[in-house]
């Protein structure tokens, strides 16, 4: 509503008037069954343009709905509870290029709000609640995150994406009156198996998550590890908060994914493998929550995300404003990995981030949530642990590593570099540990190397090593005046194209880099997008790509082609296309004879993977297994992330494969 005053000039602007369009939506062939097309002349278009158009309001808001459906904004419905959220999400995605569109919407809140009440002639809350709502709705995001819903019929009146237990308590608790809870078909439908194995008596439960039953019904279960404890199945919102209140050793809510399963090991043992942990997803690079871009993405040091961490809860809405440093007190990643996995009661502890000897940053915990790393101190800090033990000092791999993480904290949450501290320098419960150790001896120490070596940048550069491990900064690529090549010291001794990329603007680059088992994306401008796995690998022997089951040939391409099946059937039966190519796959163009001259054909980029299993190969967050030597990236990849890209302009494709 809000929108539309701004949009409209409350209703005074001629497109508003003639067309009945109050946000401005251009015509596509895509609204030509809601929608008809009128030419008008405008401010913002002298020369004419074709606008849509509509006879009524209900026609105007059902266009809307289907313009935000877009993929470019994807994930929009997961800030139903928070408009401004809202707003800053479609802004970021390009919605408008006024940069006080945020502001300027934000400021007609009110009026919007009132202008709704009028309407409904009842009060609506700033979360948007009302007592219109008739059920709940339990549902995952793309990245497996949990989204509750309060609906009205079809319409969404509000809605949460937390994993918070407290959260999901008081979301359910305000919508109380709602007839019925159900779960999307995102949610795992349980098995009869293990539906009969459900007992209802134990409270000892670390987290909870939903699944669905078969006869419809949702059932919340609470677990240790991947073992149910406990059970409740029913319709009613009540005896689901009745269930939350129970468990109070229990922090966070999941929704289970089509990739969940149980283990029924007996109770209090570690299950053998671990069920995927959606409120975590799997991306390798977790985003923040609050829709925002980072301005320095192409600061972040690479890091390497661990599936599996239950030690966090909430941080309630406070921002981020601090640091805490650490030491593990041993010299084993893994065994520092493995206490934070596995730790329970109270010795439960964990840290978003652990540095490794070899400079190999590995996160746990989401920067947007809480990690358990600092007594009276975490709700808004980050908390690093560095491996080391007693009388340890930072490898320069390790420095190298840590000042770089340090940097682009700083940059990204506007954090003071006064607000570093070692861990018993900590300003809410000092003393009582020697953490961290011989890493820095006094917080005076402290201070200097910040000033010194994170803010000036002034550590030695430690060589790049063989295979995953690599420089812990990413430099800006160059843009030459005869096109684009942005590889960097990861590419070092690596076969890569020979050509460099014709970029204009809109286009892309995405560099796969077969020893780092990754893709980065880079704009035209020579900016860095992201980082996601990749496999450029093939089945056959490694380093070498003249056979069908063989590595990408090494190379410049571009995509061609898109095969949107994700787009055709979200939920598709089993089937050797489904689970070899997953939800997207898009033909590779080479540009440099590198198939042909490798007596190679029909290469690939694509998601999937028969090795997976079903519905494995369709999951978001699958596991990625070598091809028939084409480029493989998880699912939600493919569609969050390459395909925005390819529907804005060309992207070529730069593969780096070991000599």
């Amino acid at each position: 509503m809000a929108q539309c005053i701004l949009e409209s000039g409350a209703g005074t602007s001629r497109l508003f008037r003639e067309a009945g369009n109050p946000t401005g939506l251009k015509w596509r062939d895509e609204m030509a069954d809601i929608s008809s097309p009128l030419t008008l002349i405008t401010p913002t278009e002298p020369q004419g343009v074709r606008w849509c158009s509509w006879s009524n309001p209900q026609g105007a808001i059902d266009g809307y709905r289907r313009f935000i459906q877009r993929d470019r904004y994807q994930g929009w419905e997961a800030f139903g509870h928070d408009p401004e959220a809202y707003i800053r999400h479609i802004a970021s995605r390009g919605y408008a290029t006024d940069p006080n569109y945020i502001i300027k919407v934000k400021n007609l809140f009110p009026q919007a709000r009132l202008l709704l009440e009028t309407a409904l002639n009842q009060p609506i809350s700033a979360d948007g609640s009302t007592s219109q709502v008739d059920q709940i709705l339990i549902d995952l995001s793309s990245s497996n995150e949990l989204i509750v819903y309060a609906k009205a019929g079809d319409f969404t009146i509000s809605s949460l994406k937390s994993a918070a237990k407290v959260e999901v308590s008081h979301f359910l608790s305000r919508h109380s009156t709602a007839l019925r809870i159900k779960a999307s078909p995102a949610v795992k439908v349980i098995a009869e198996q293990d539906l009969q194995m459900l007992t209802t008596s134990n409270s000892d439960a670390r987290w909870l998550q939903f699944w669905q039953c078969p006869d419809g019904k949702v059932v919340l279960l609470g677990m240790v590890n991947g073992t149910p404890v406990s059970a409740v199945k029913s319709e009613e919102i009540d005896v689901f908060l009745k269930f939350l209140s129970s468990h109070p050793g229990a922090s966070t809510v999941q929704g289970a994914n089509l990739g969940s399963s149980l283990d029924w090991n007996q109770f209090g043992h570690t299950a053998t493998v671990p069920d995927p942990d959606p409120d975590h997803g799997h991306d390798d690079h977790p985003s923040h929550d609050d829709g925002h871009s980072s301005s320095s993405a192409s600061l972040r040091p690479r890091i390497q995300w661990v599936d599996g961490c239950r030690n966090f809860s909430s941080r309630n809405g406070k921002p981020i404003d601090a640091i805490v440093l650490h030491y593990t007190t041993s010299r084993s990643v893994d065994g520092a990995i493995s206490w934070f996995k596995t730790s329970t009661g109270d010795k439960a502890v964990s840290a978003h981030y652990i540095v490794g000897l070899d400079g190999v940053i590995f996160q746990l915990v989401k920067d947007s949530d809480k990690a358990w790393h600092c007594y009276g101190f975490n709700t808004s800090s980050i908390g690093i642990e560095h491996v080391a033990q007693a009388g340890d000092r930072l490898t320069p791999e390790q420095e190298q590593a840590s000042s770089a993480l340090l940097r682009w904290l700083i940059a990204e949450y506007r954090i003071s570099p006064e607000r570093i501290y070692g861990h018993r320098w900590n300003p809410a419960e000092p003393g009582g540990t020697p953490c961290p150790g011989s890493l820095w001896r006094t917080p005076e120490e402290l201070k200097n190397w910040v000033k010194t070596v994170v803010l000036s940048g002034s550590v030695a550069i430690v060589p790049a090593r063989k295979a995953l491990q690599h420089s812990a900064t990413l430099a800006r690529p160059p843009v030459l005046s005869d096109g684009f090549d942005p590889r960097g010291s990861e590419e070092a001794g690596m076969i890569g194209p020979k050509k460099s990329a014709p970029m204009q603007p809109g286009d892309s680059y995405l560099l796969v880099n077969d020893r780092d088992q990754d893709m980065e994306a880079y704009d035209h401008t020579g900016a860095l997008l992201w980082k996601v796995p990749c496999l450029a690998r093939g089945q056959g022997v490694d380093n070498q790509w003249t056979q069908r089951n063989s590595d990408t040939p090494p190379g410049l391409y571009k995509l061609g082609k898109v095969y949107r099946d994700y787009e055709k059937n979200s939920n598709p039966p089993c089937t050797d296309i489904a689970m070899g190519y997953g939800w997207y796959s898009f033909d590779m163009i080479e540009l440099e004879n590198q198939e042909a001259s490798n007596n190679r054909a029909g290469i690939m980029l694509h998601g999937g993977g028969s090795a997976c299993g079903w519905p494995g190969a369709w999951s978001p967050n699958q596991n990625l297994f070598p091809t028939l030597g084409c480029i493989r990236l998880k699912n939600i990849d493919l569609r969050d992330k390459v395909l925005p890209l390819y529907e804005k302009g060309t992207v070529y494709i730069g593969v780096f494969q070991e000599a």
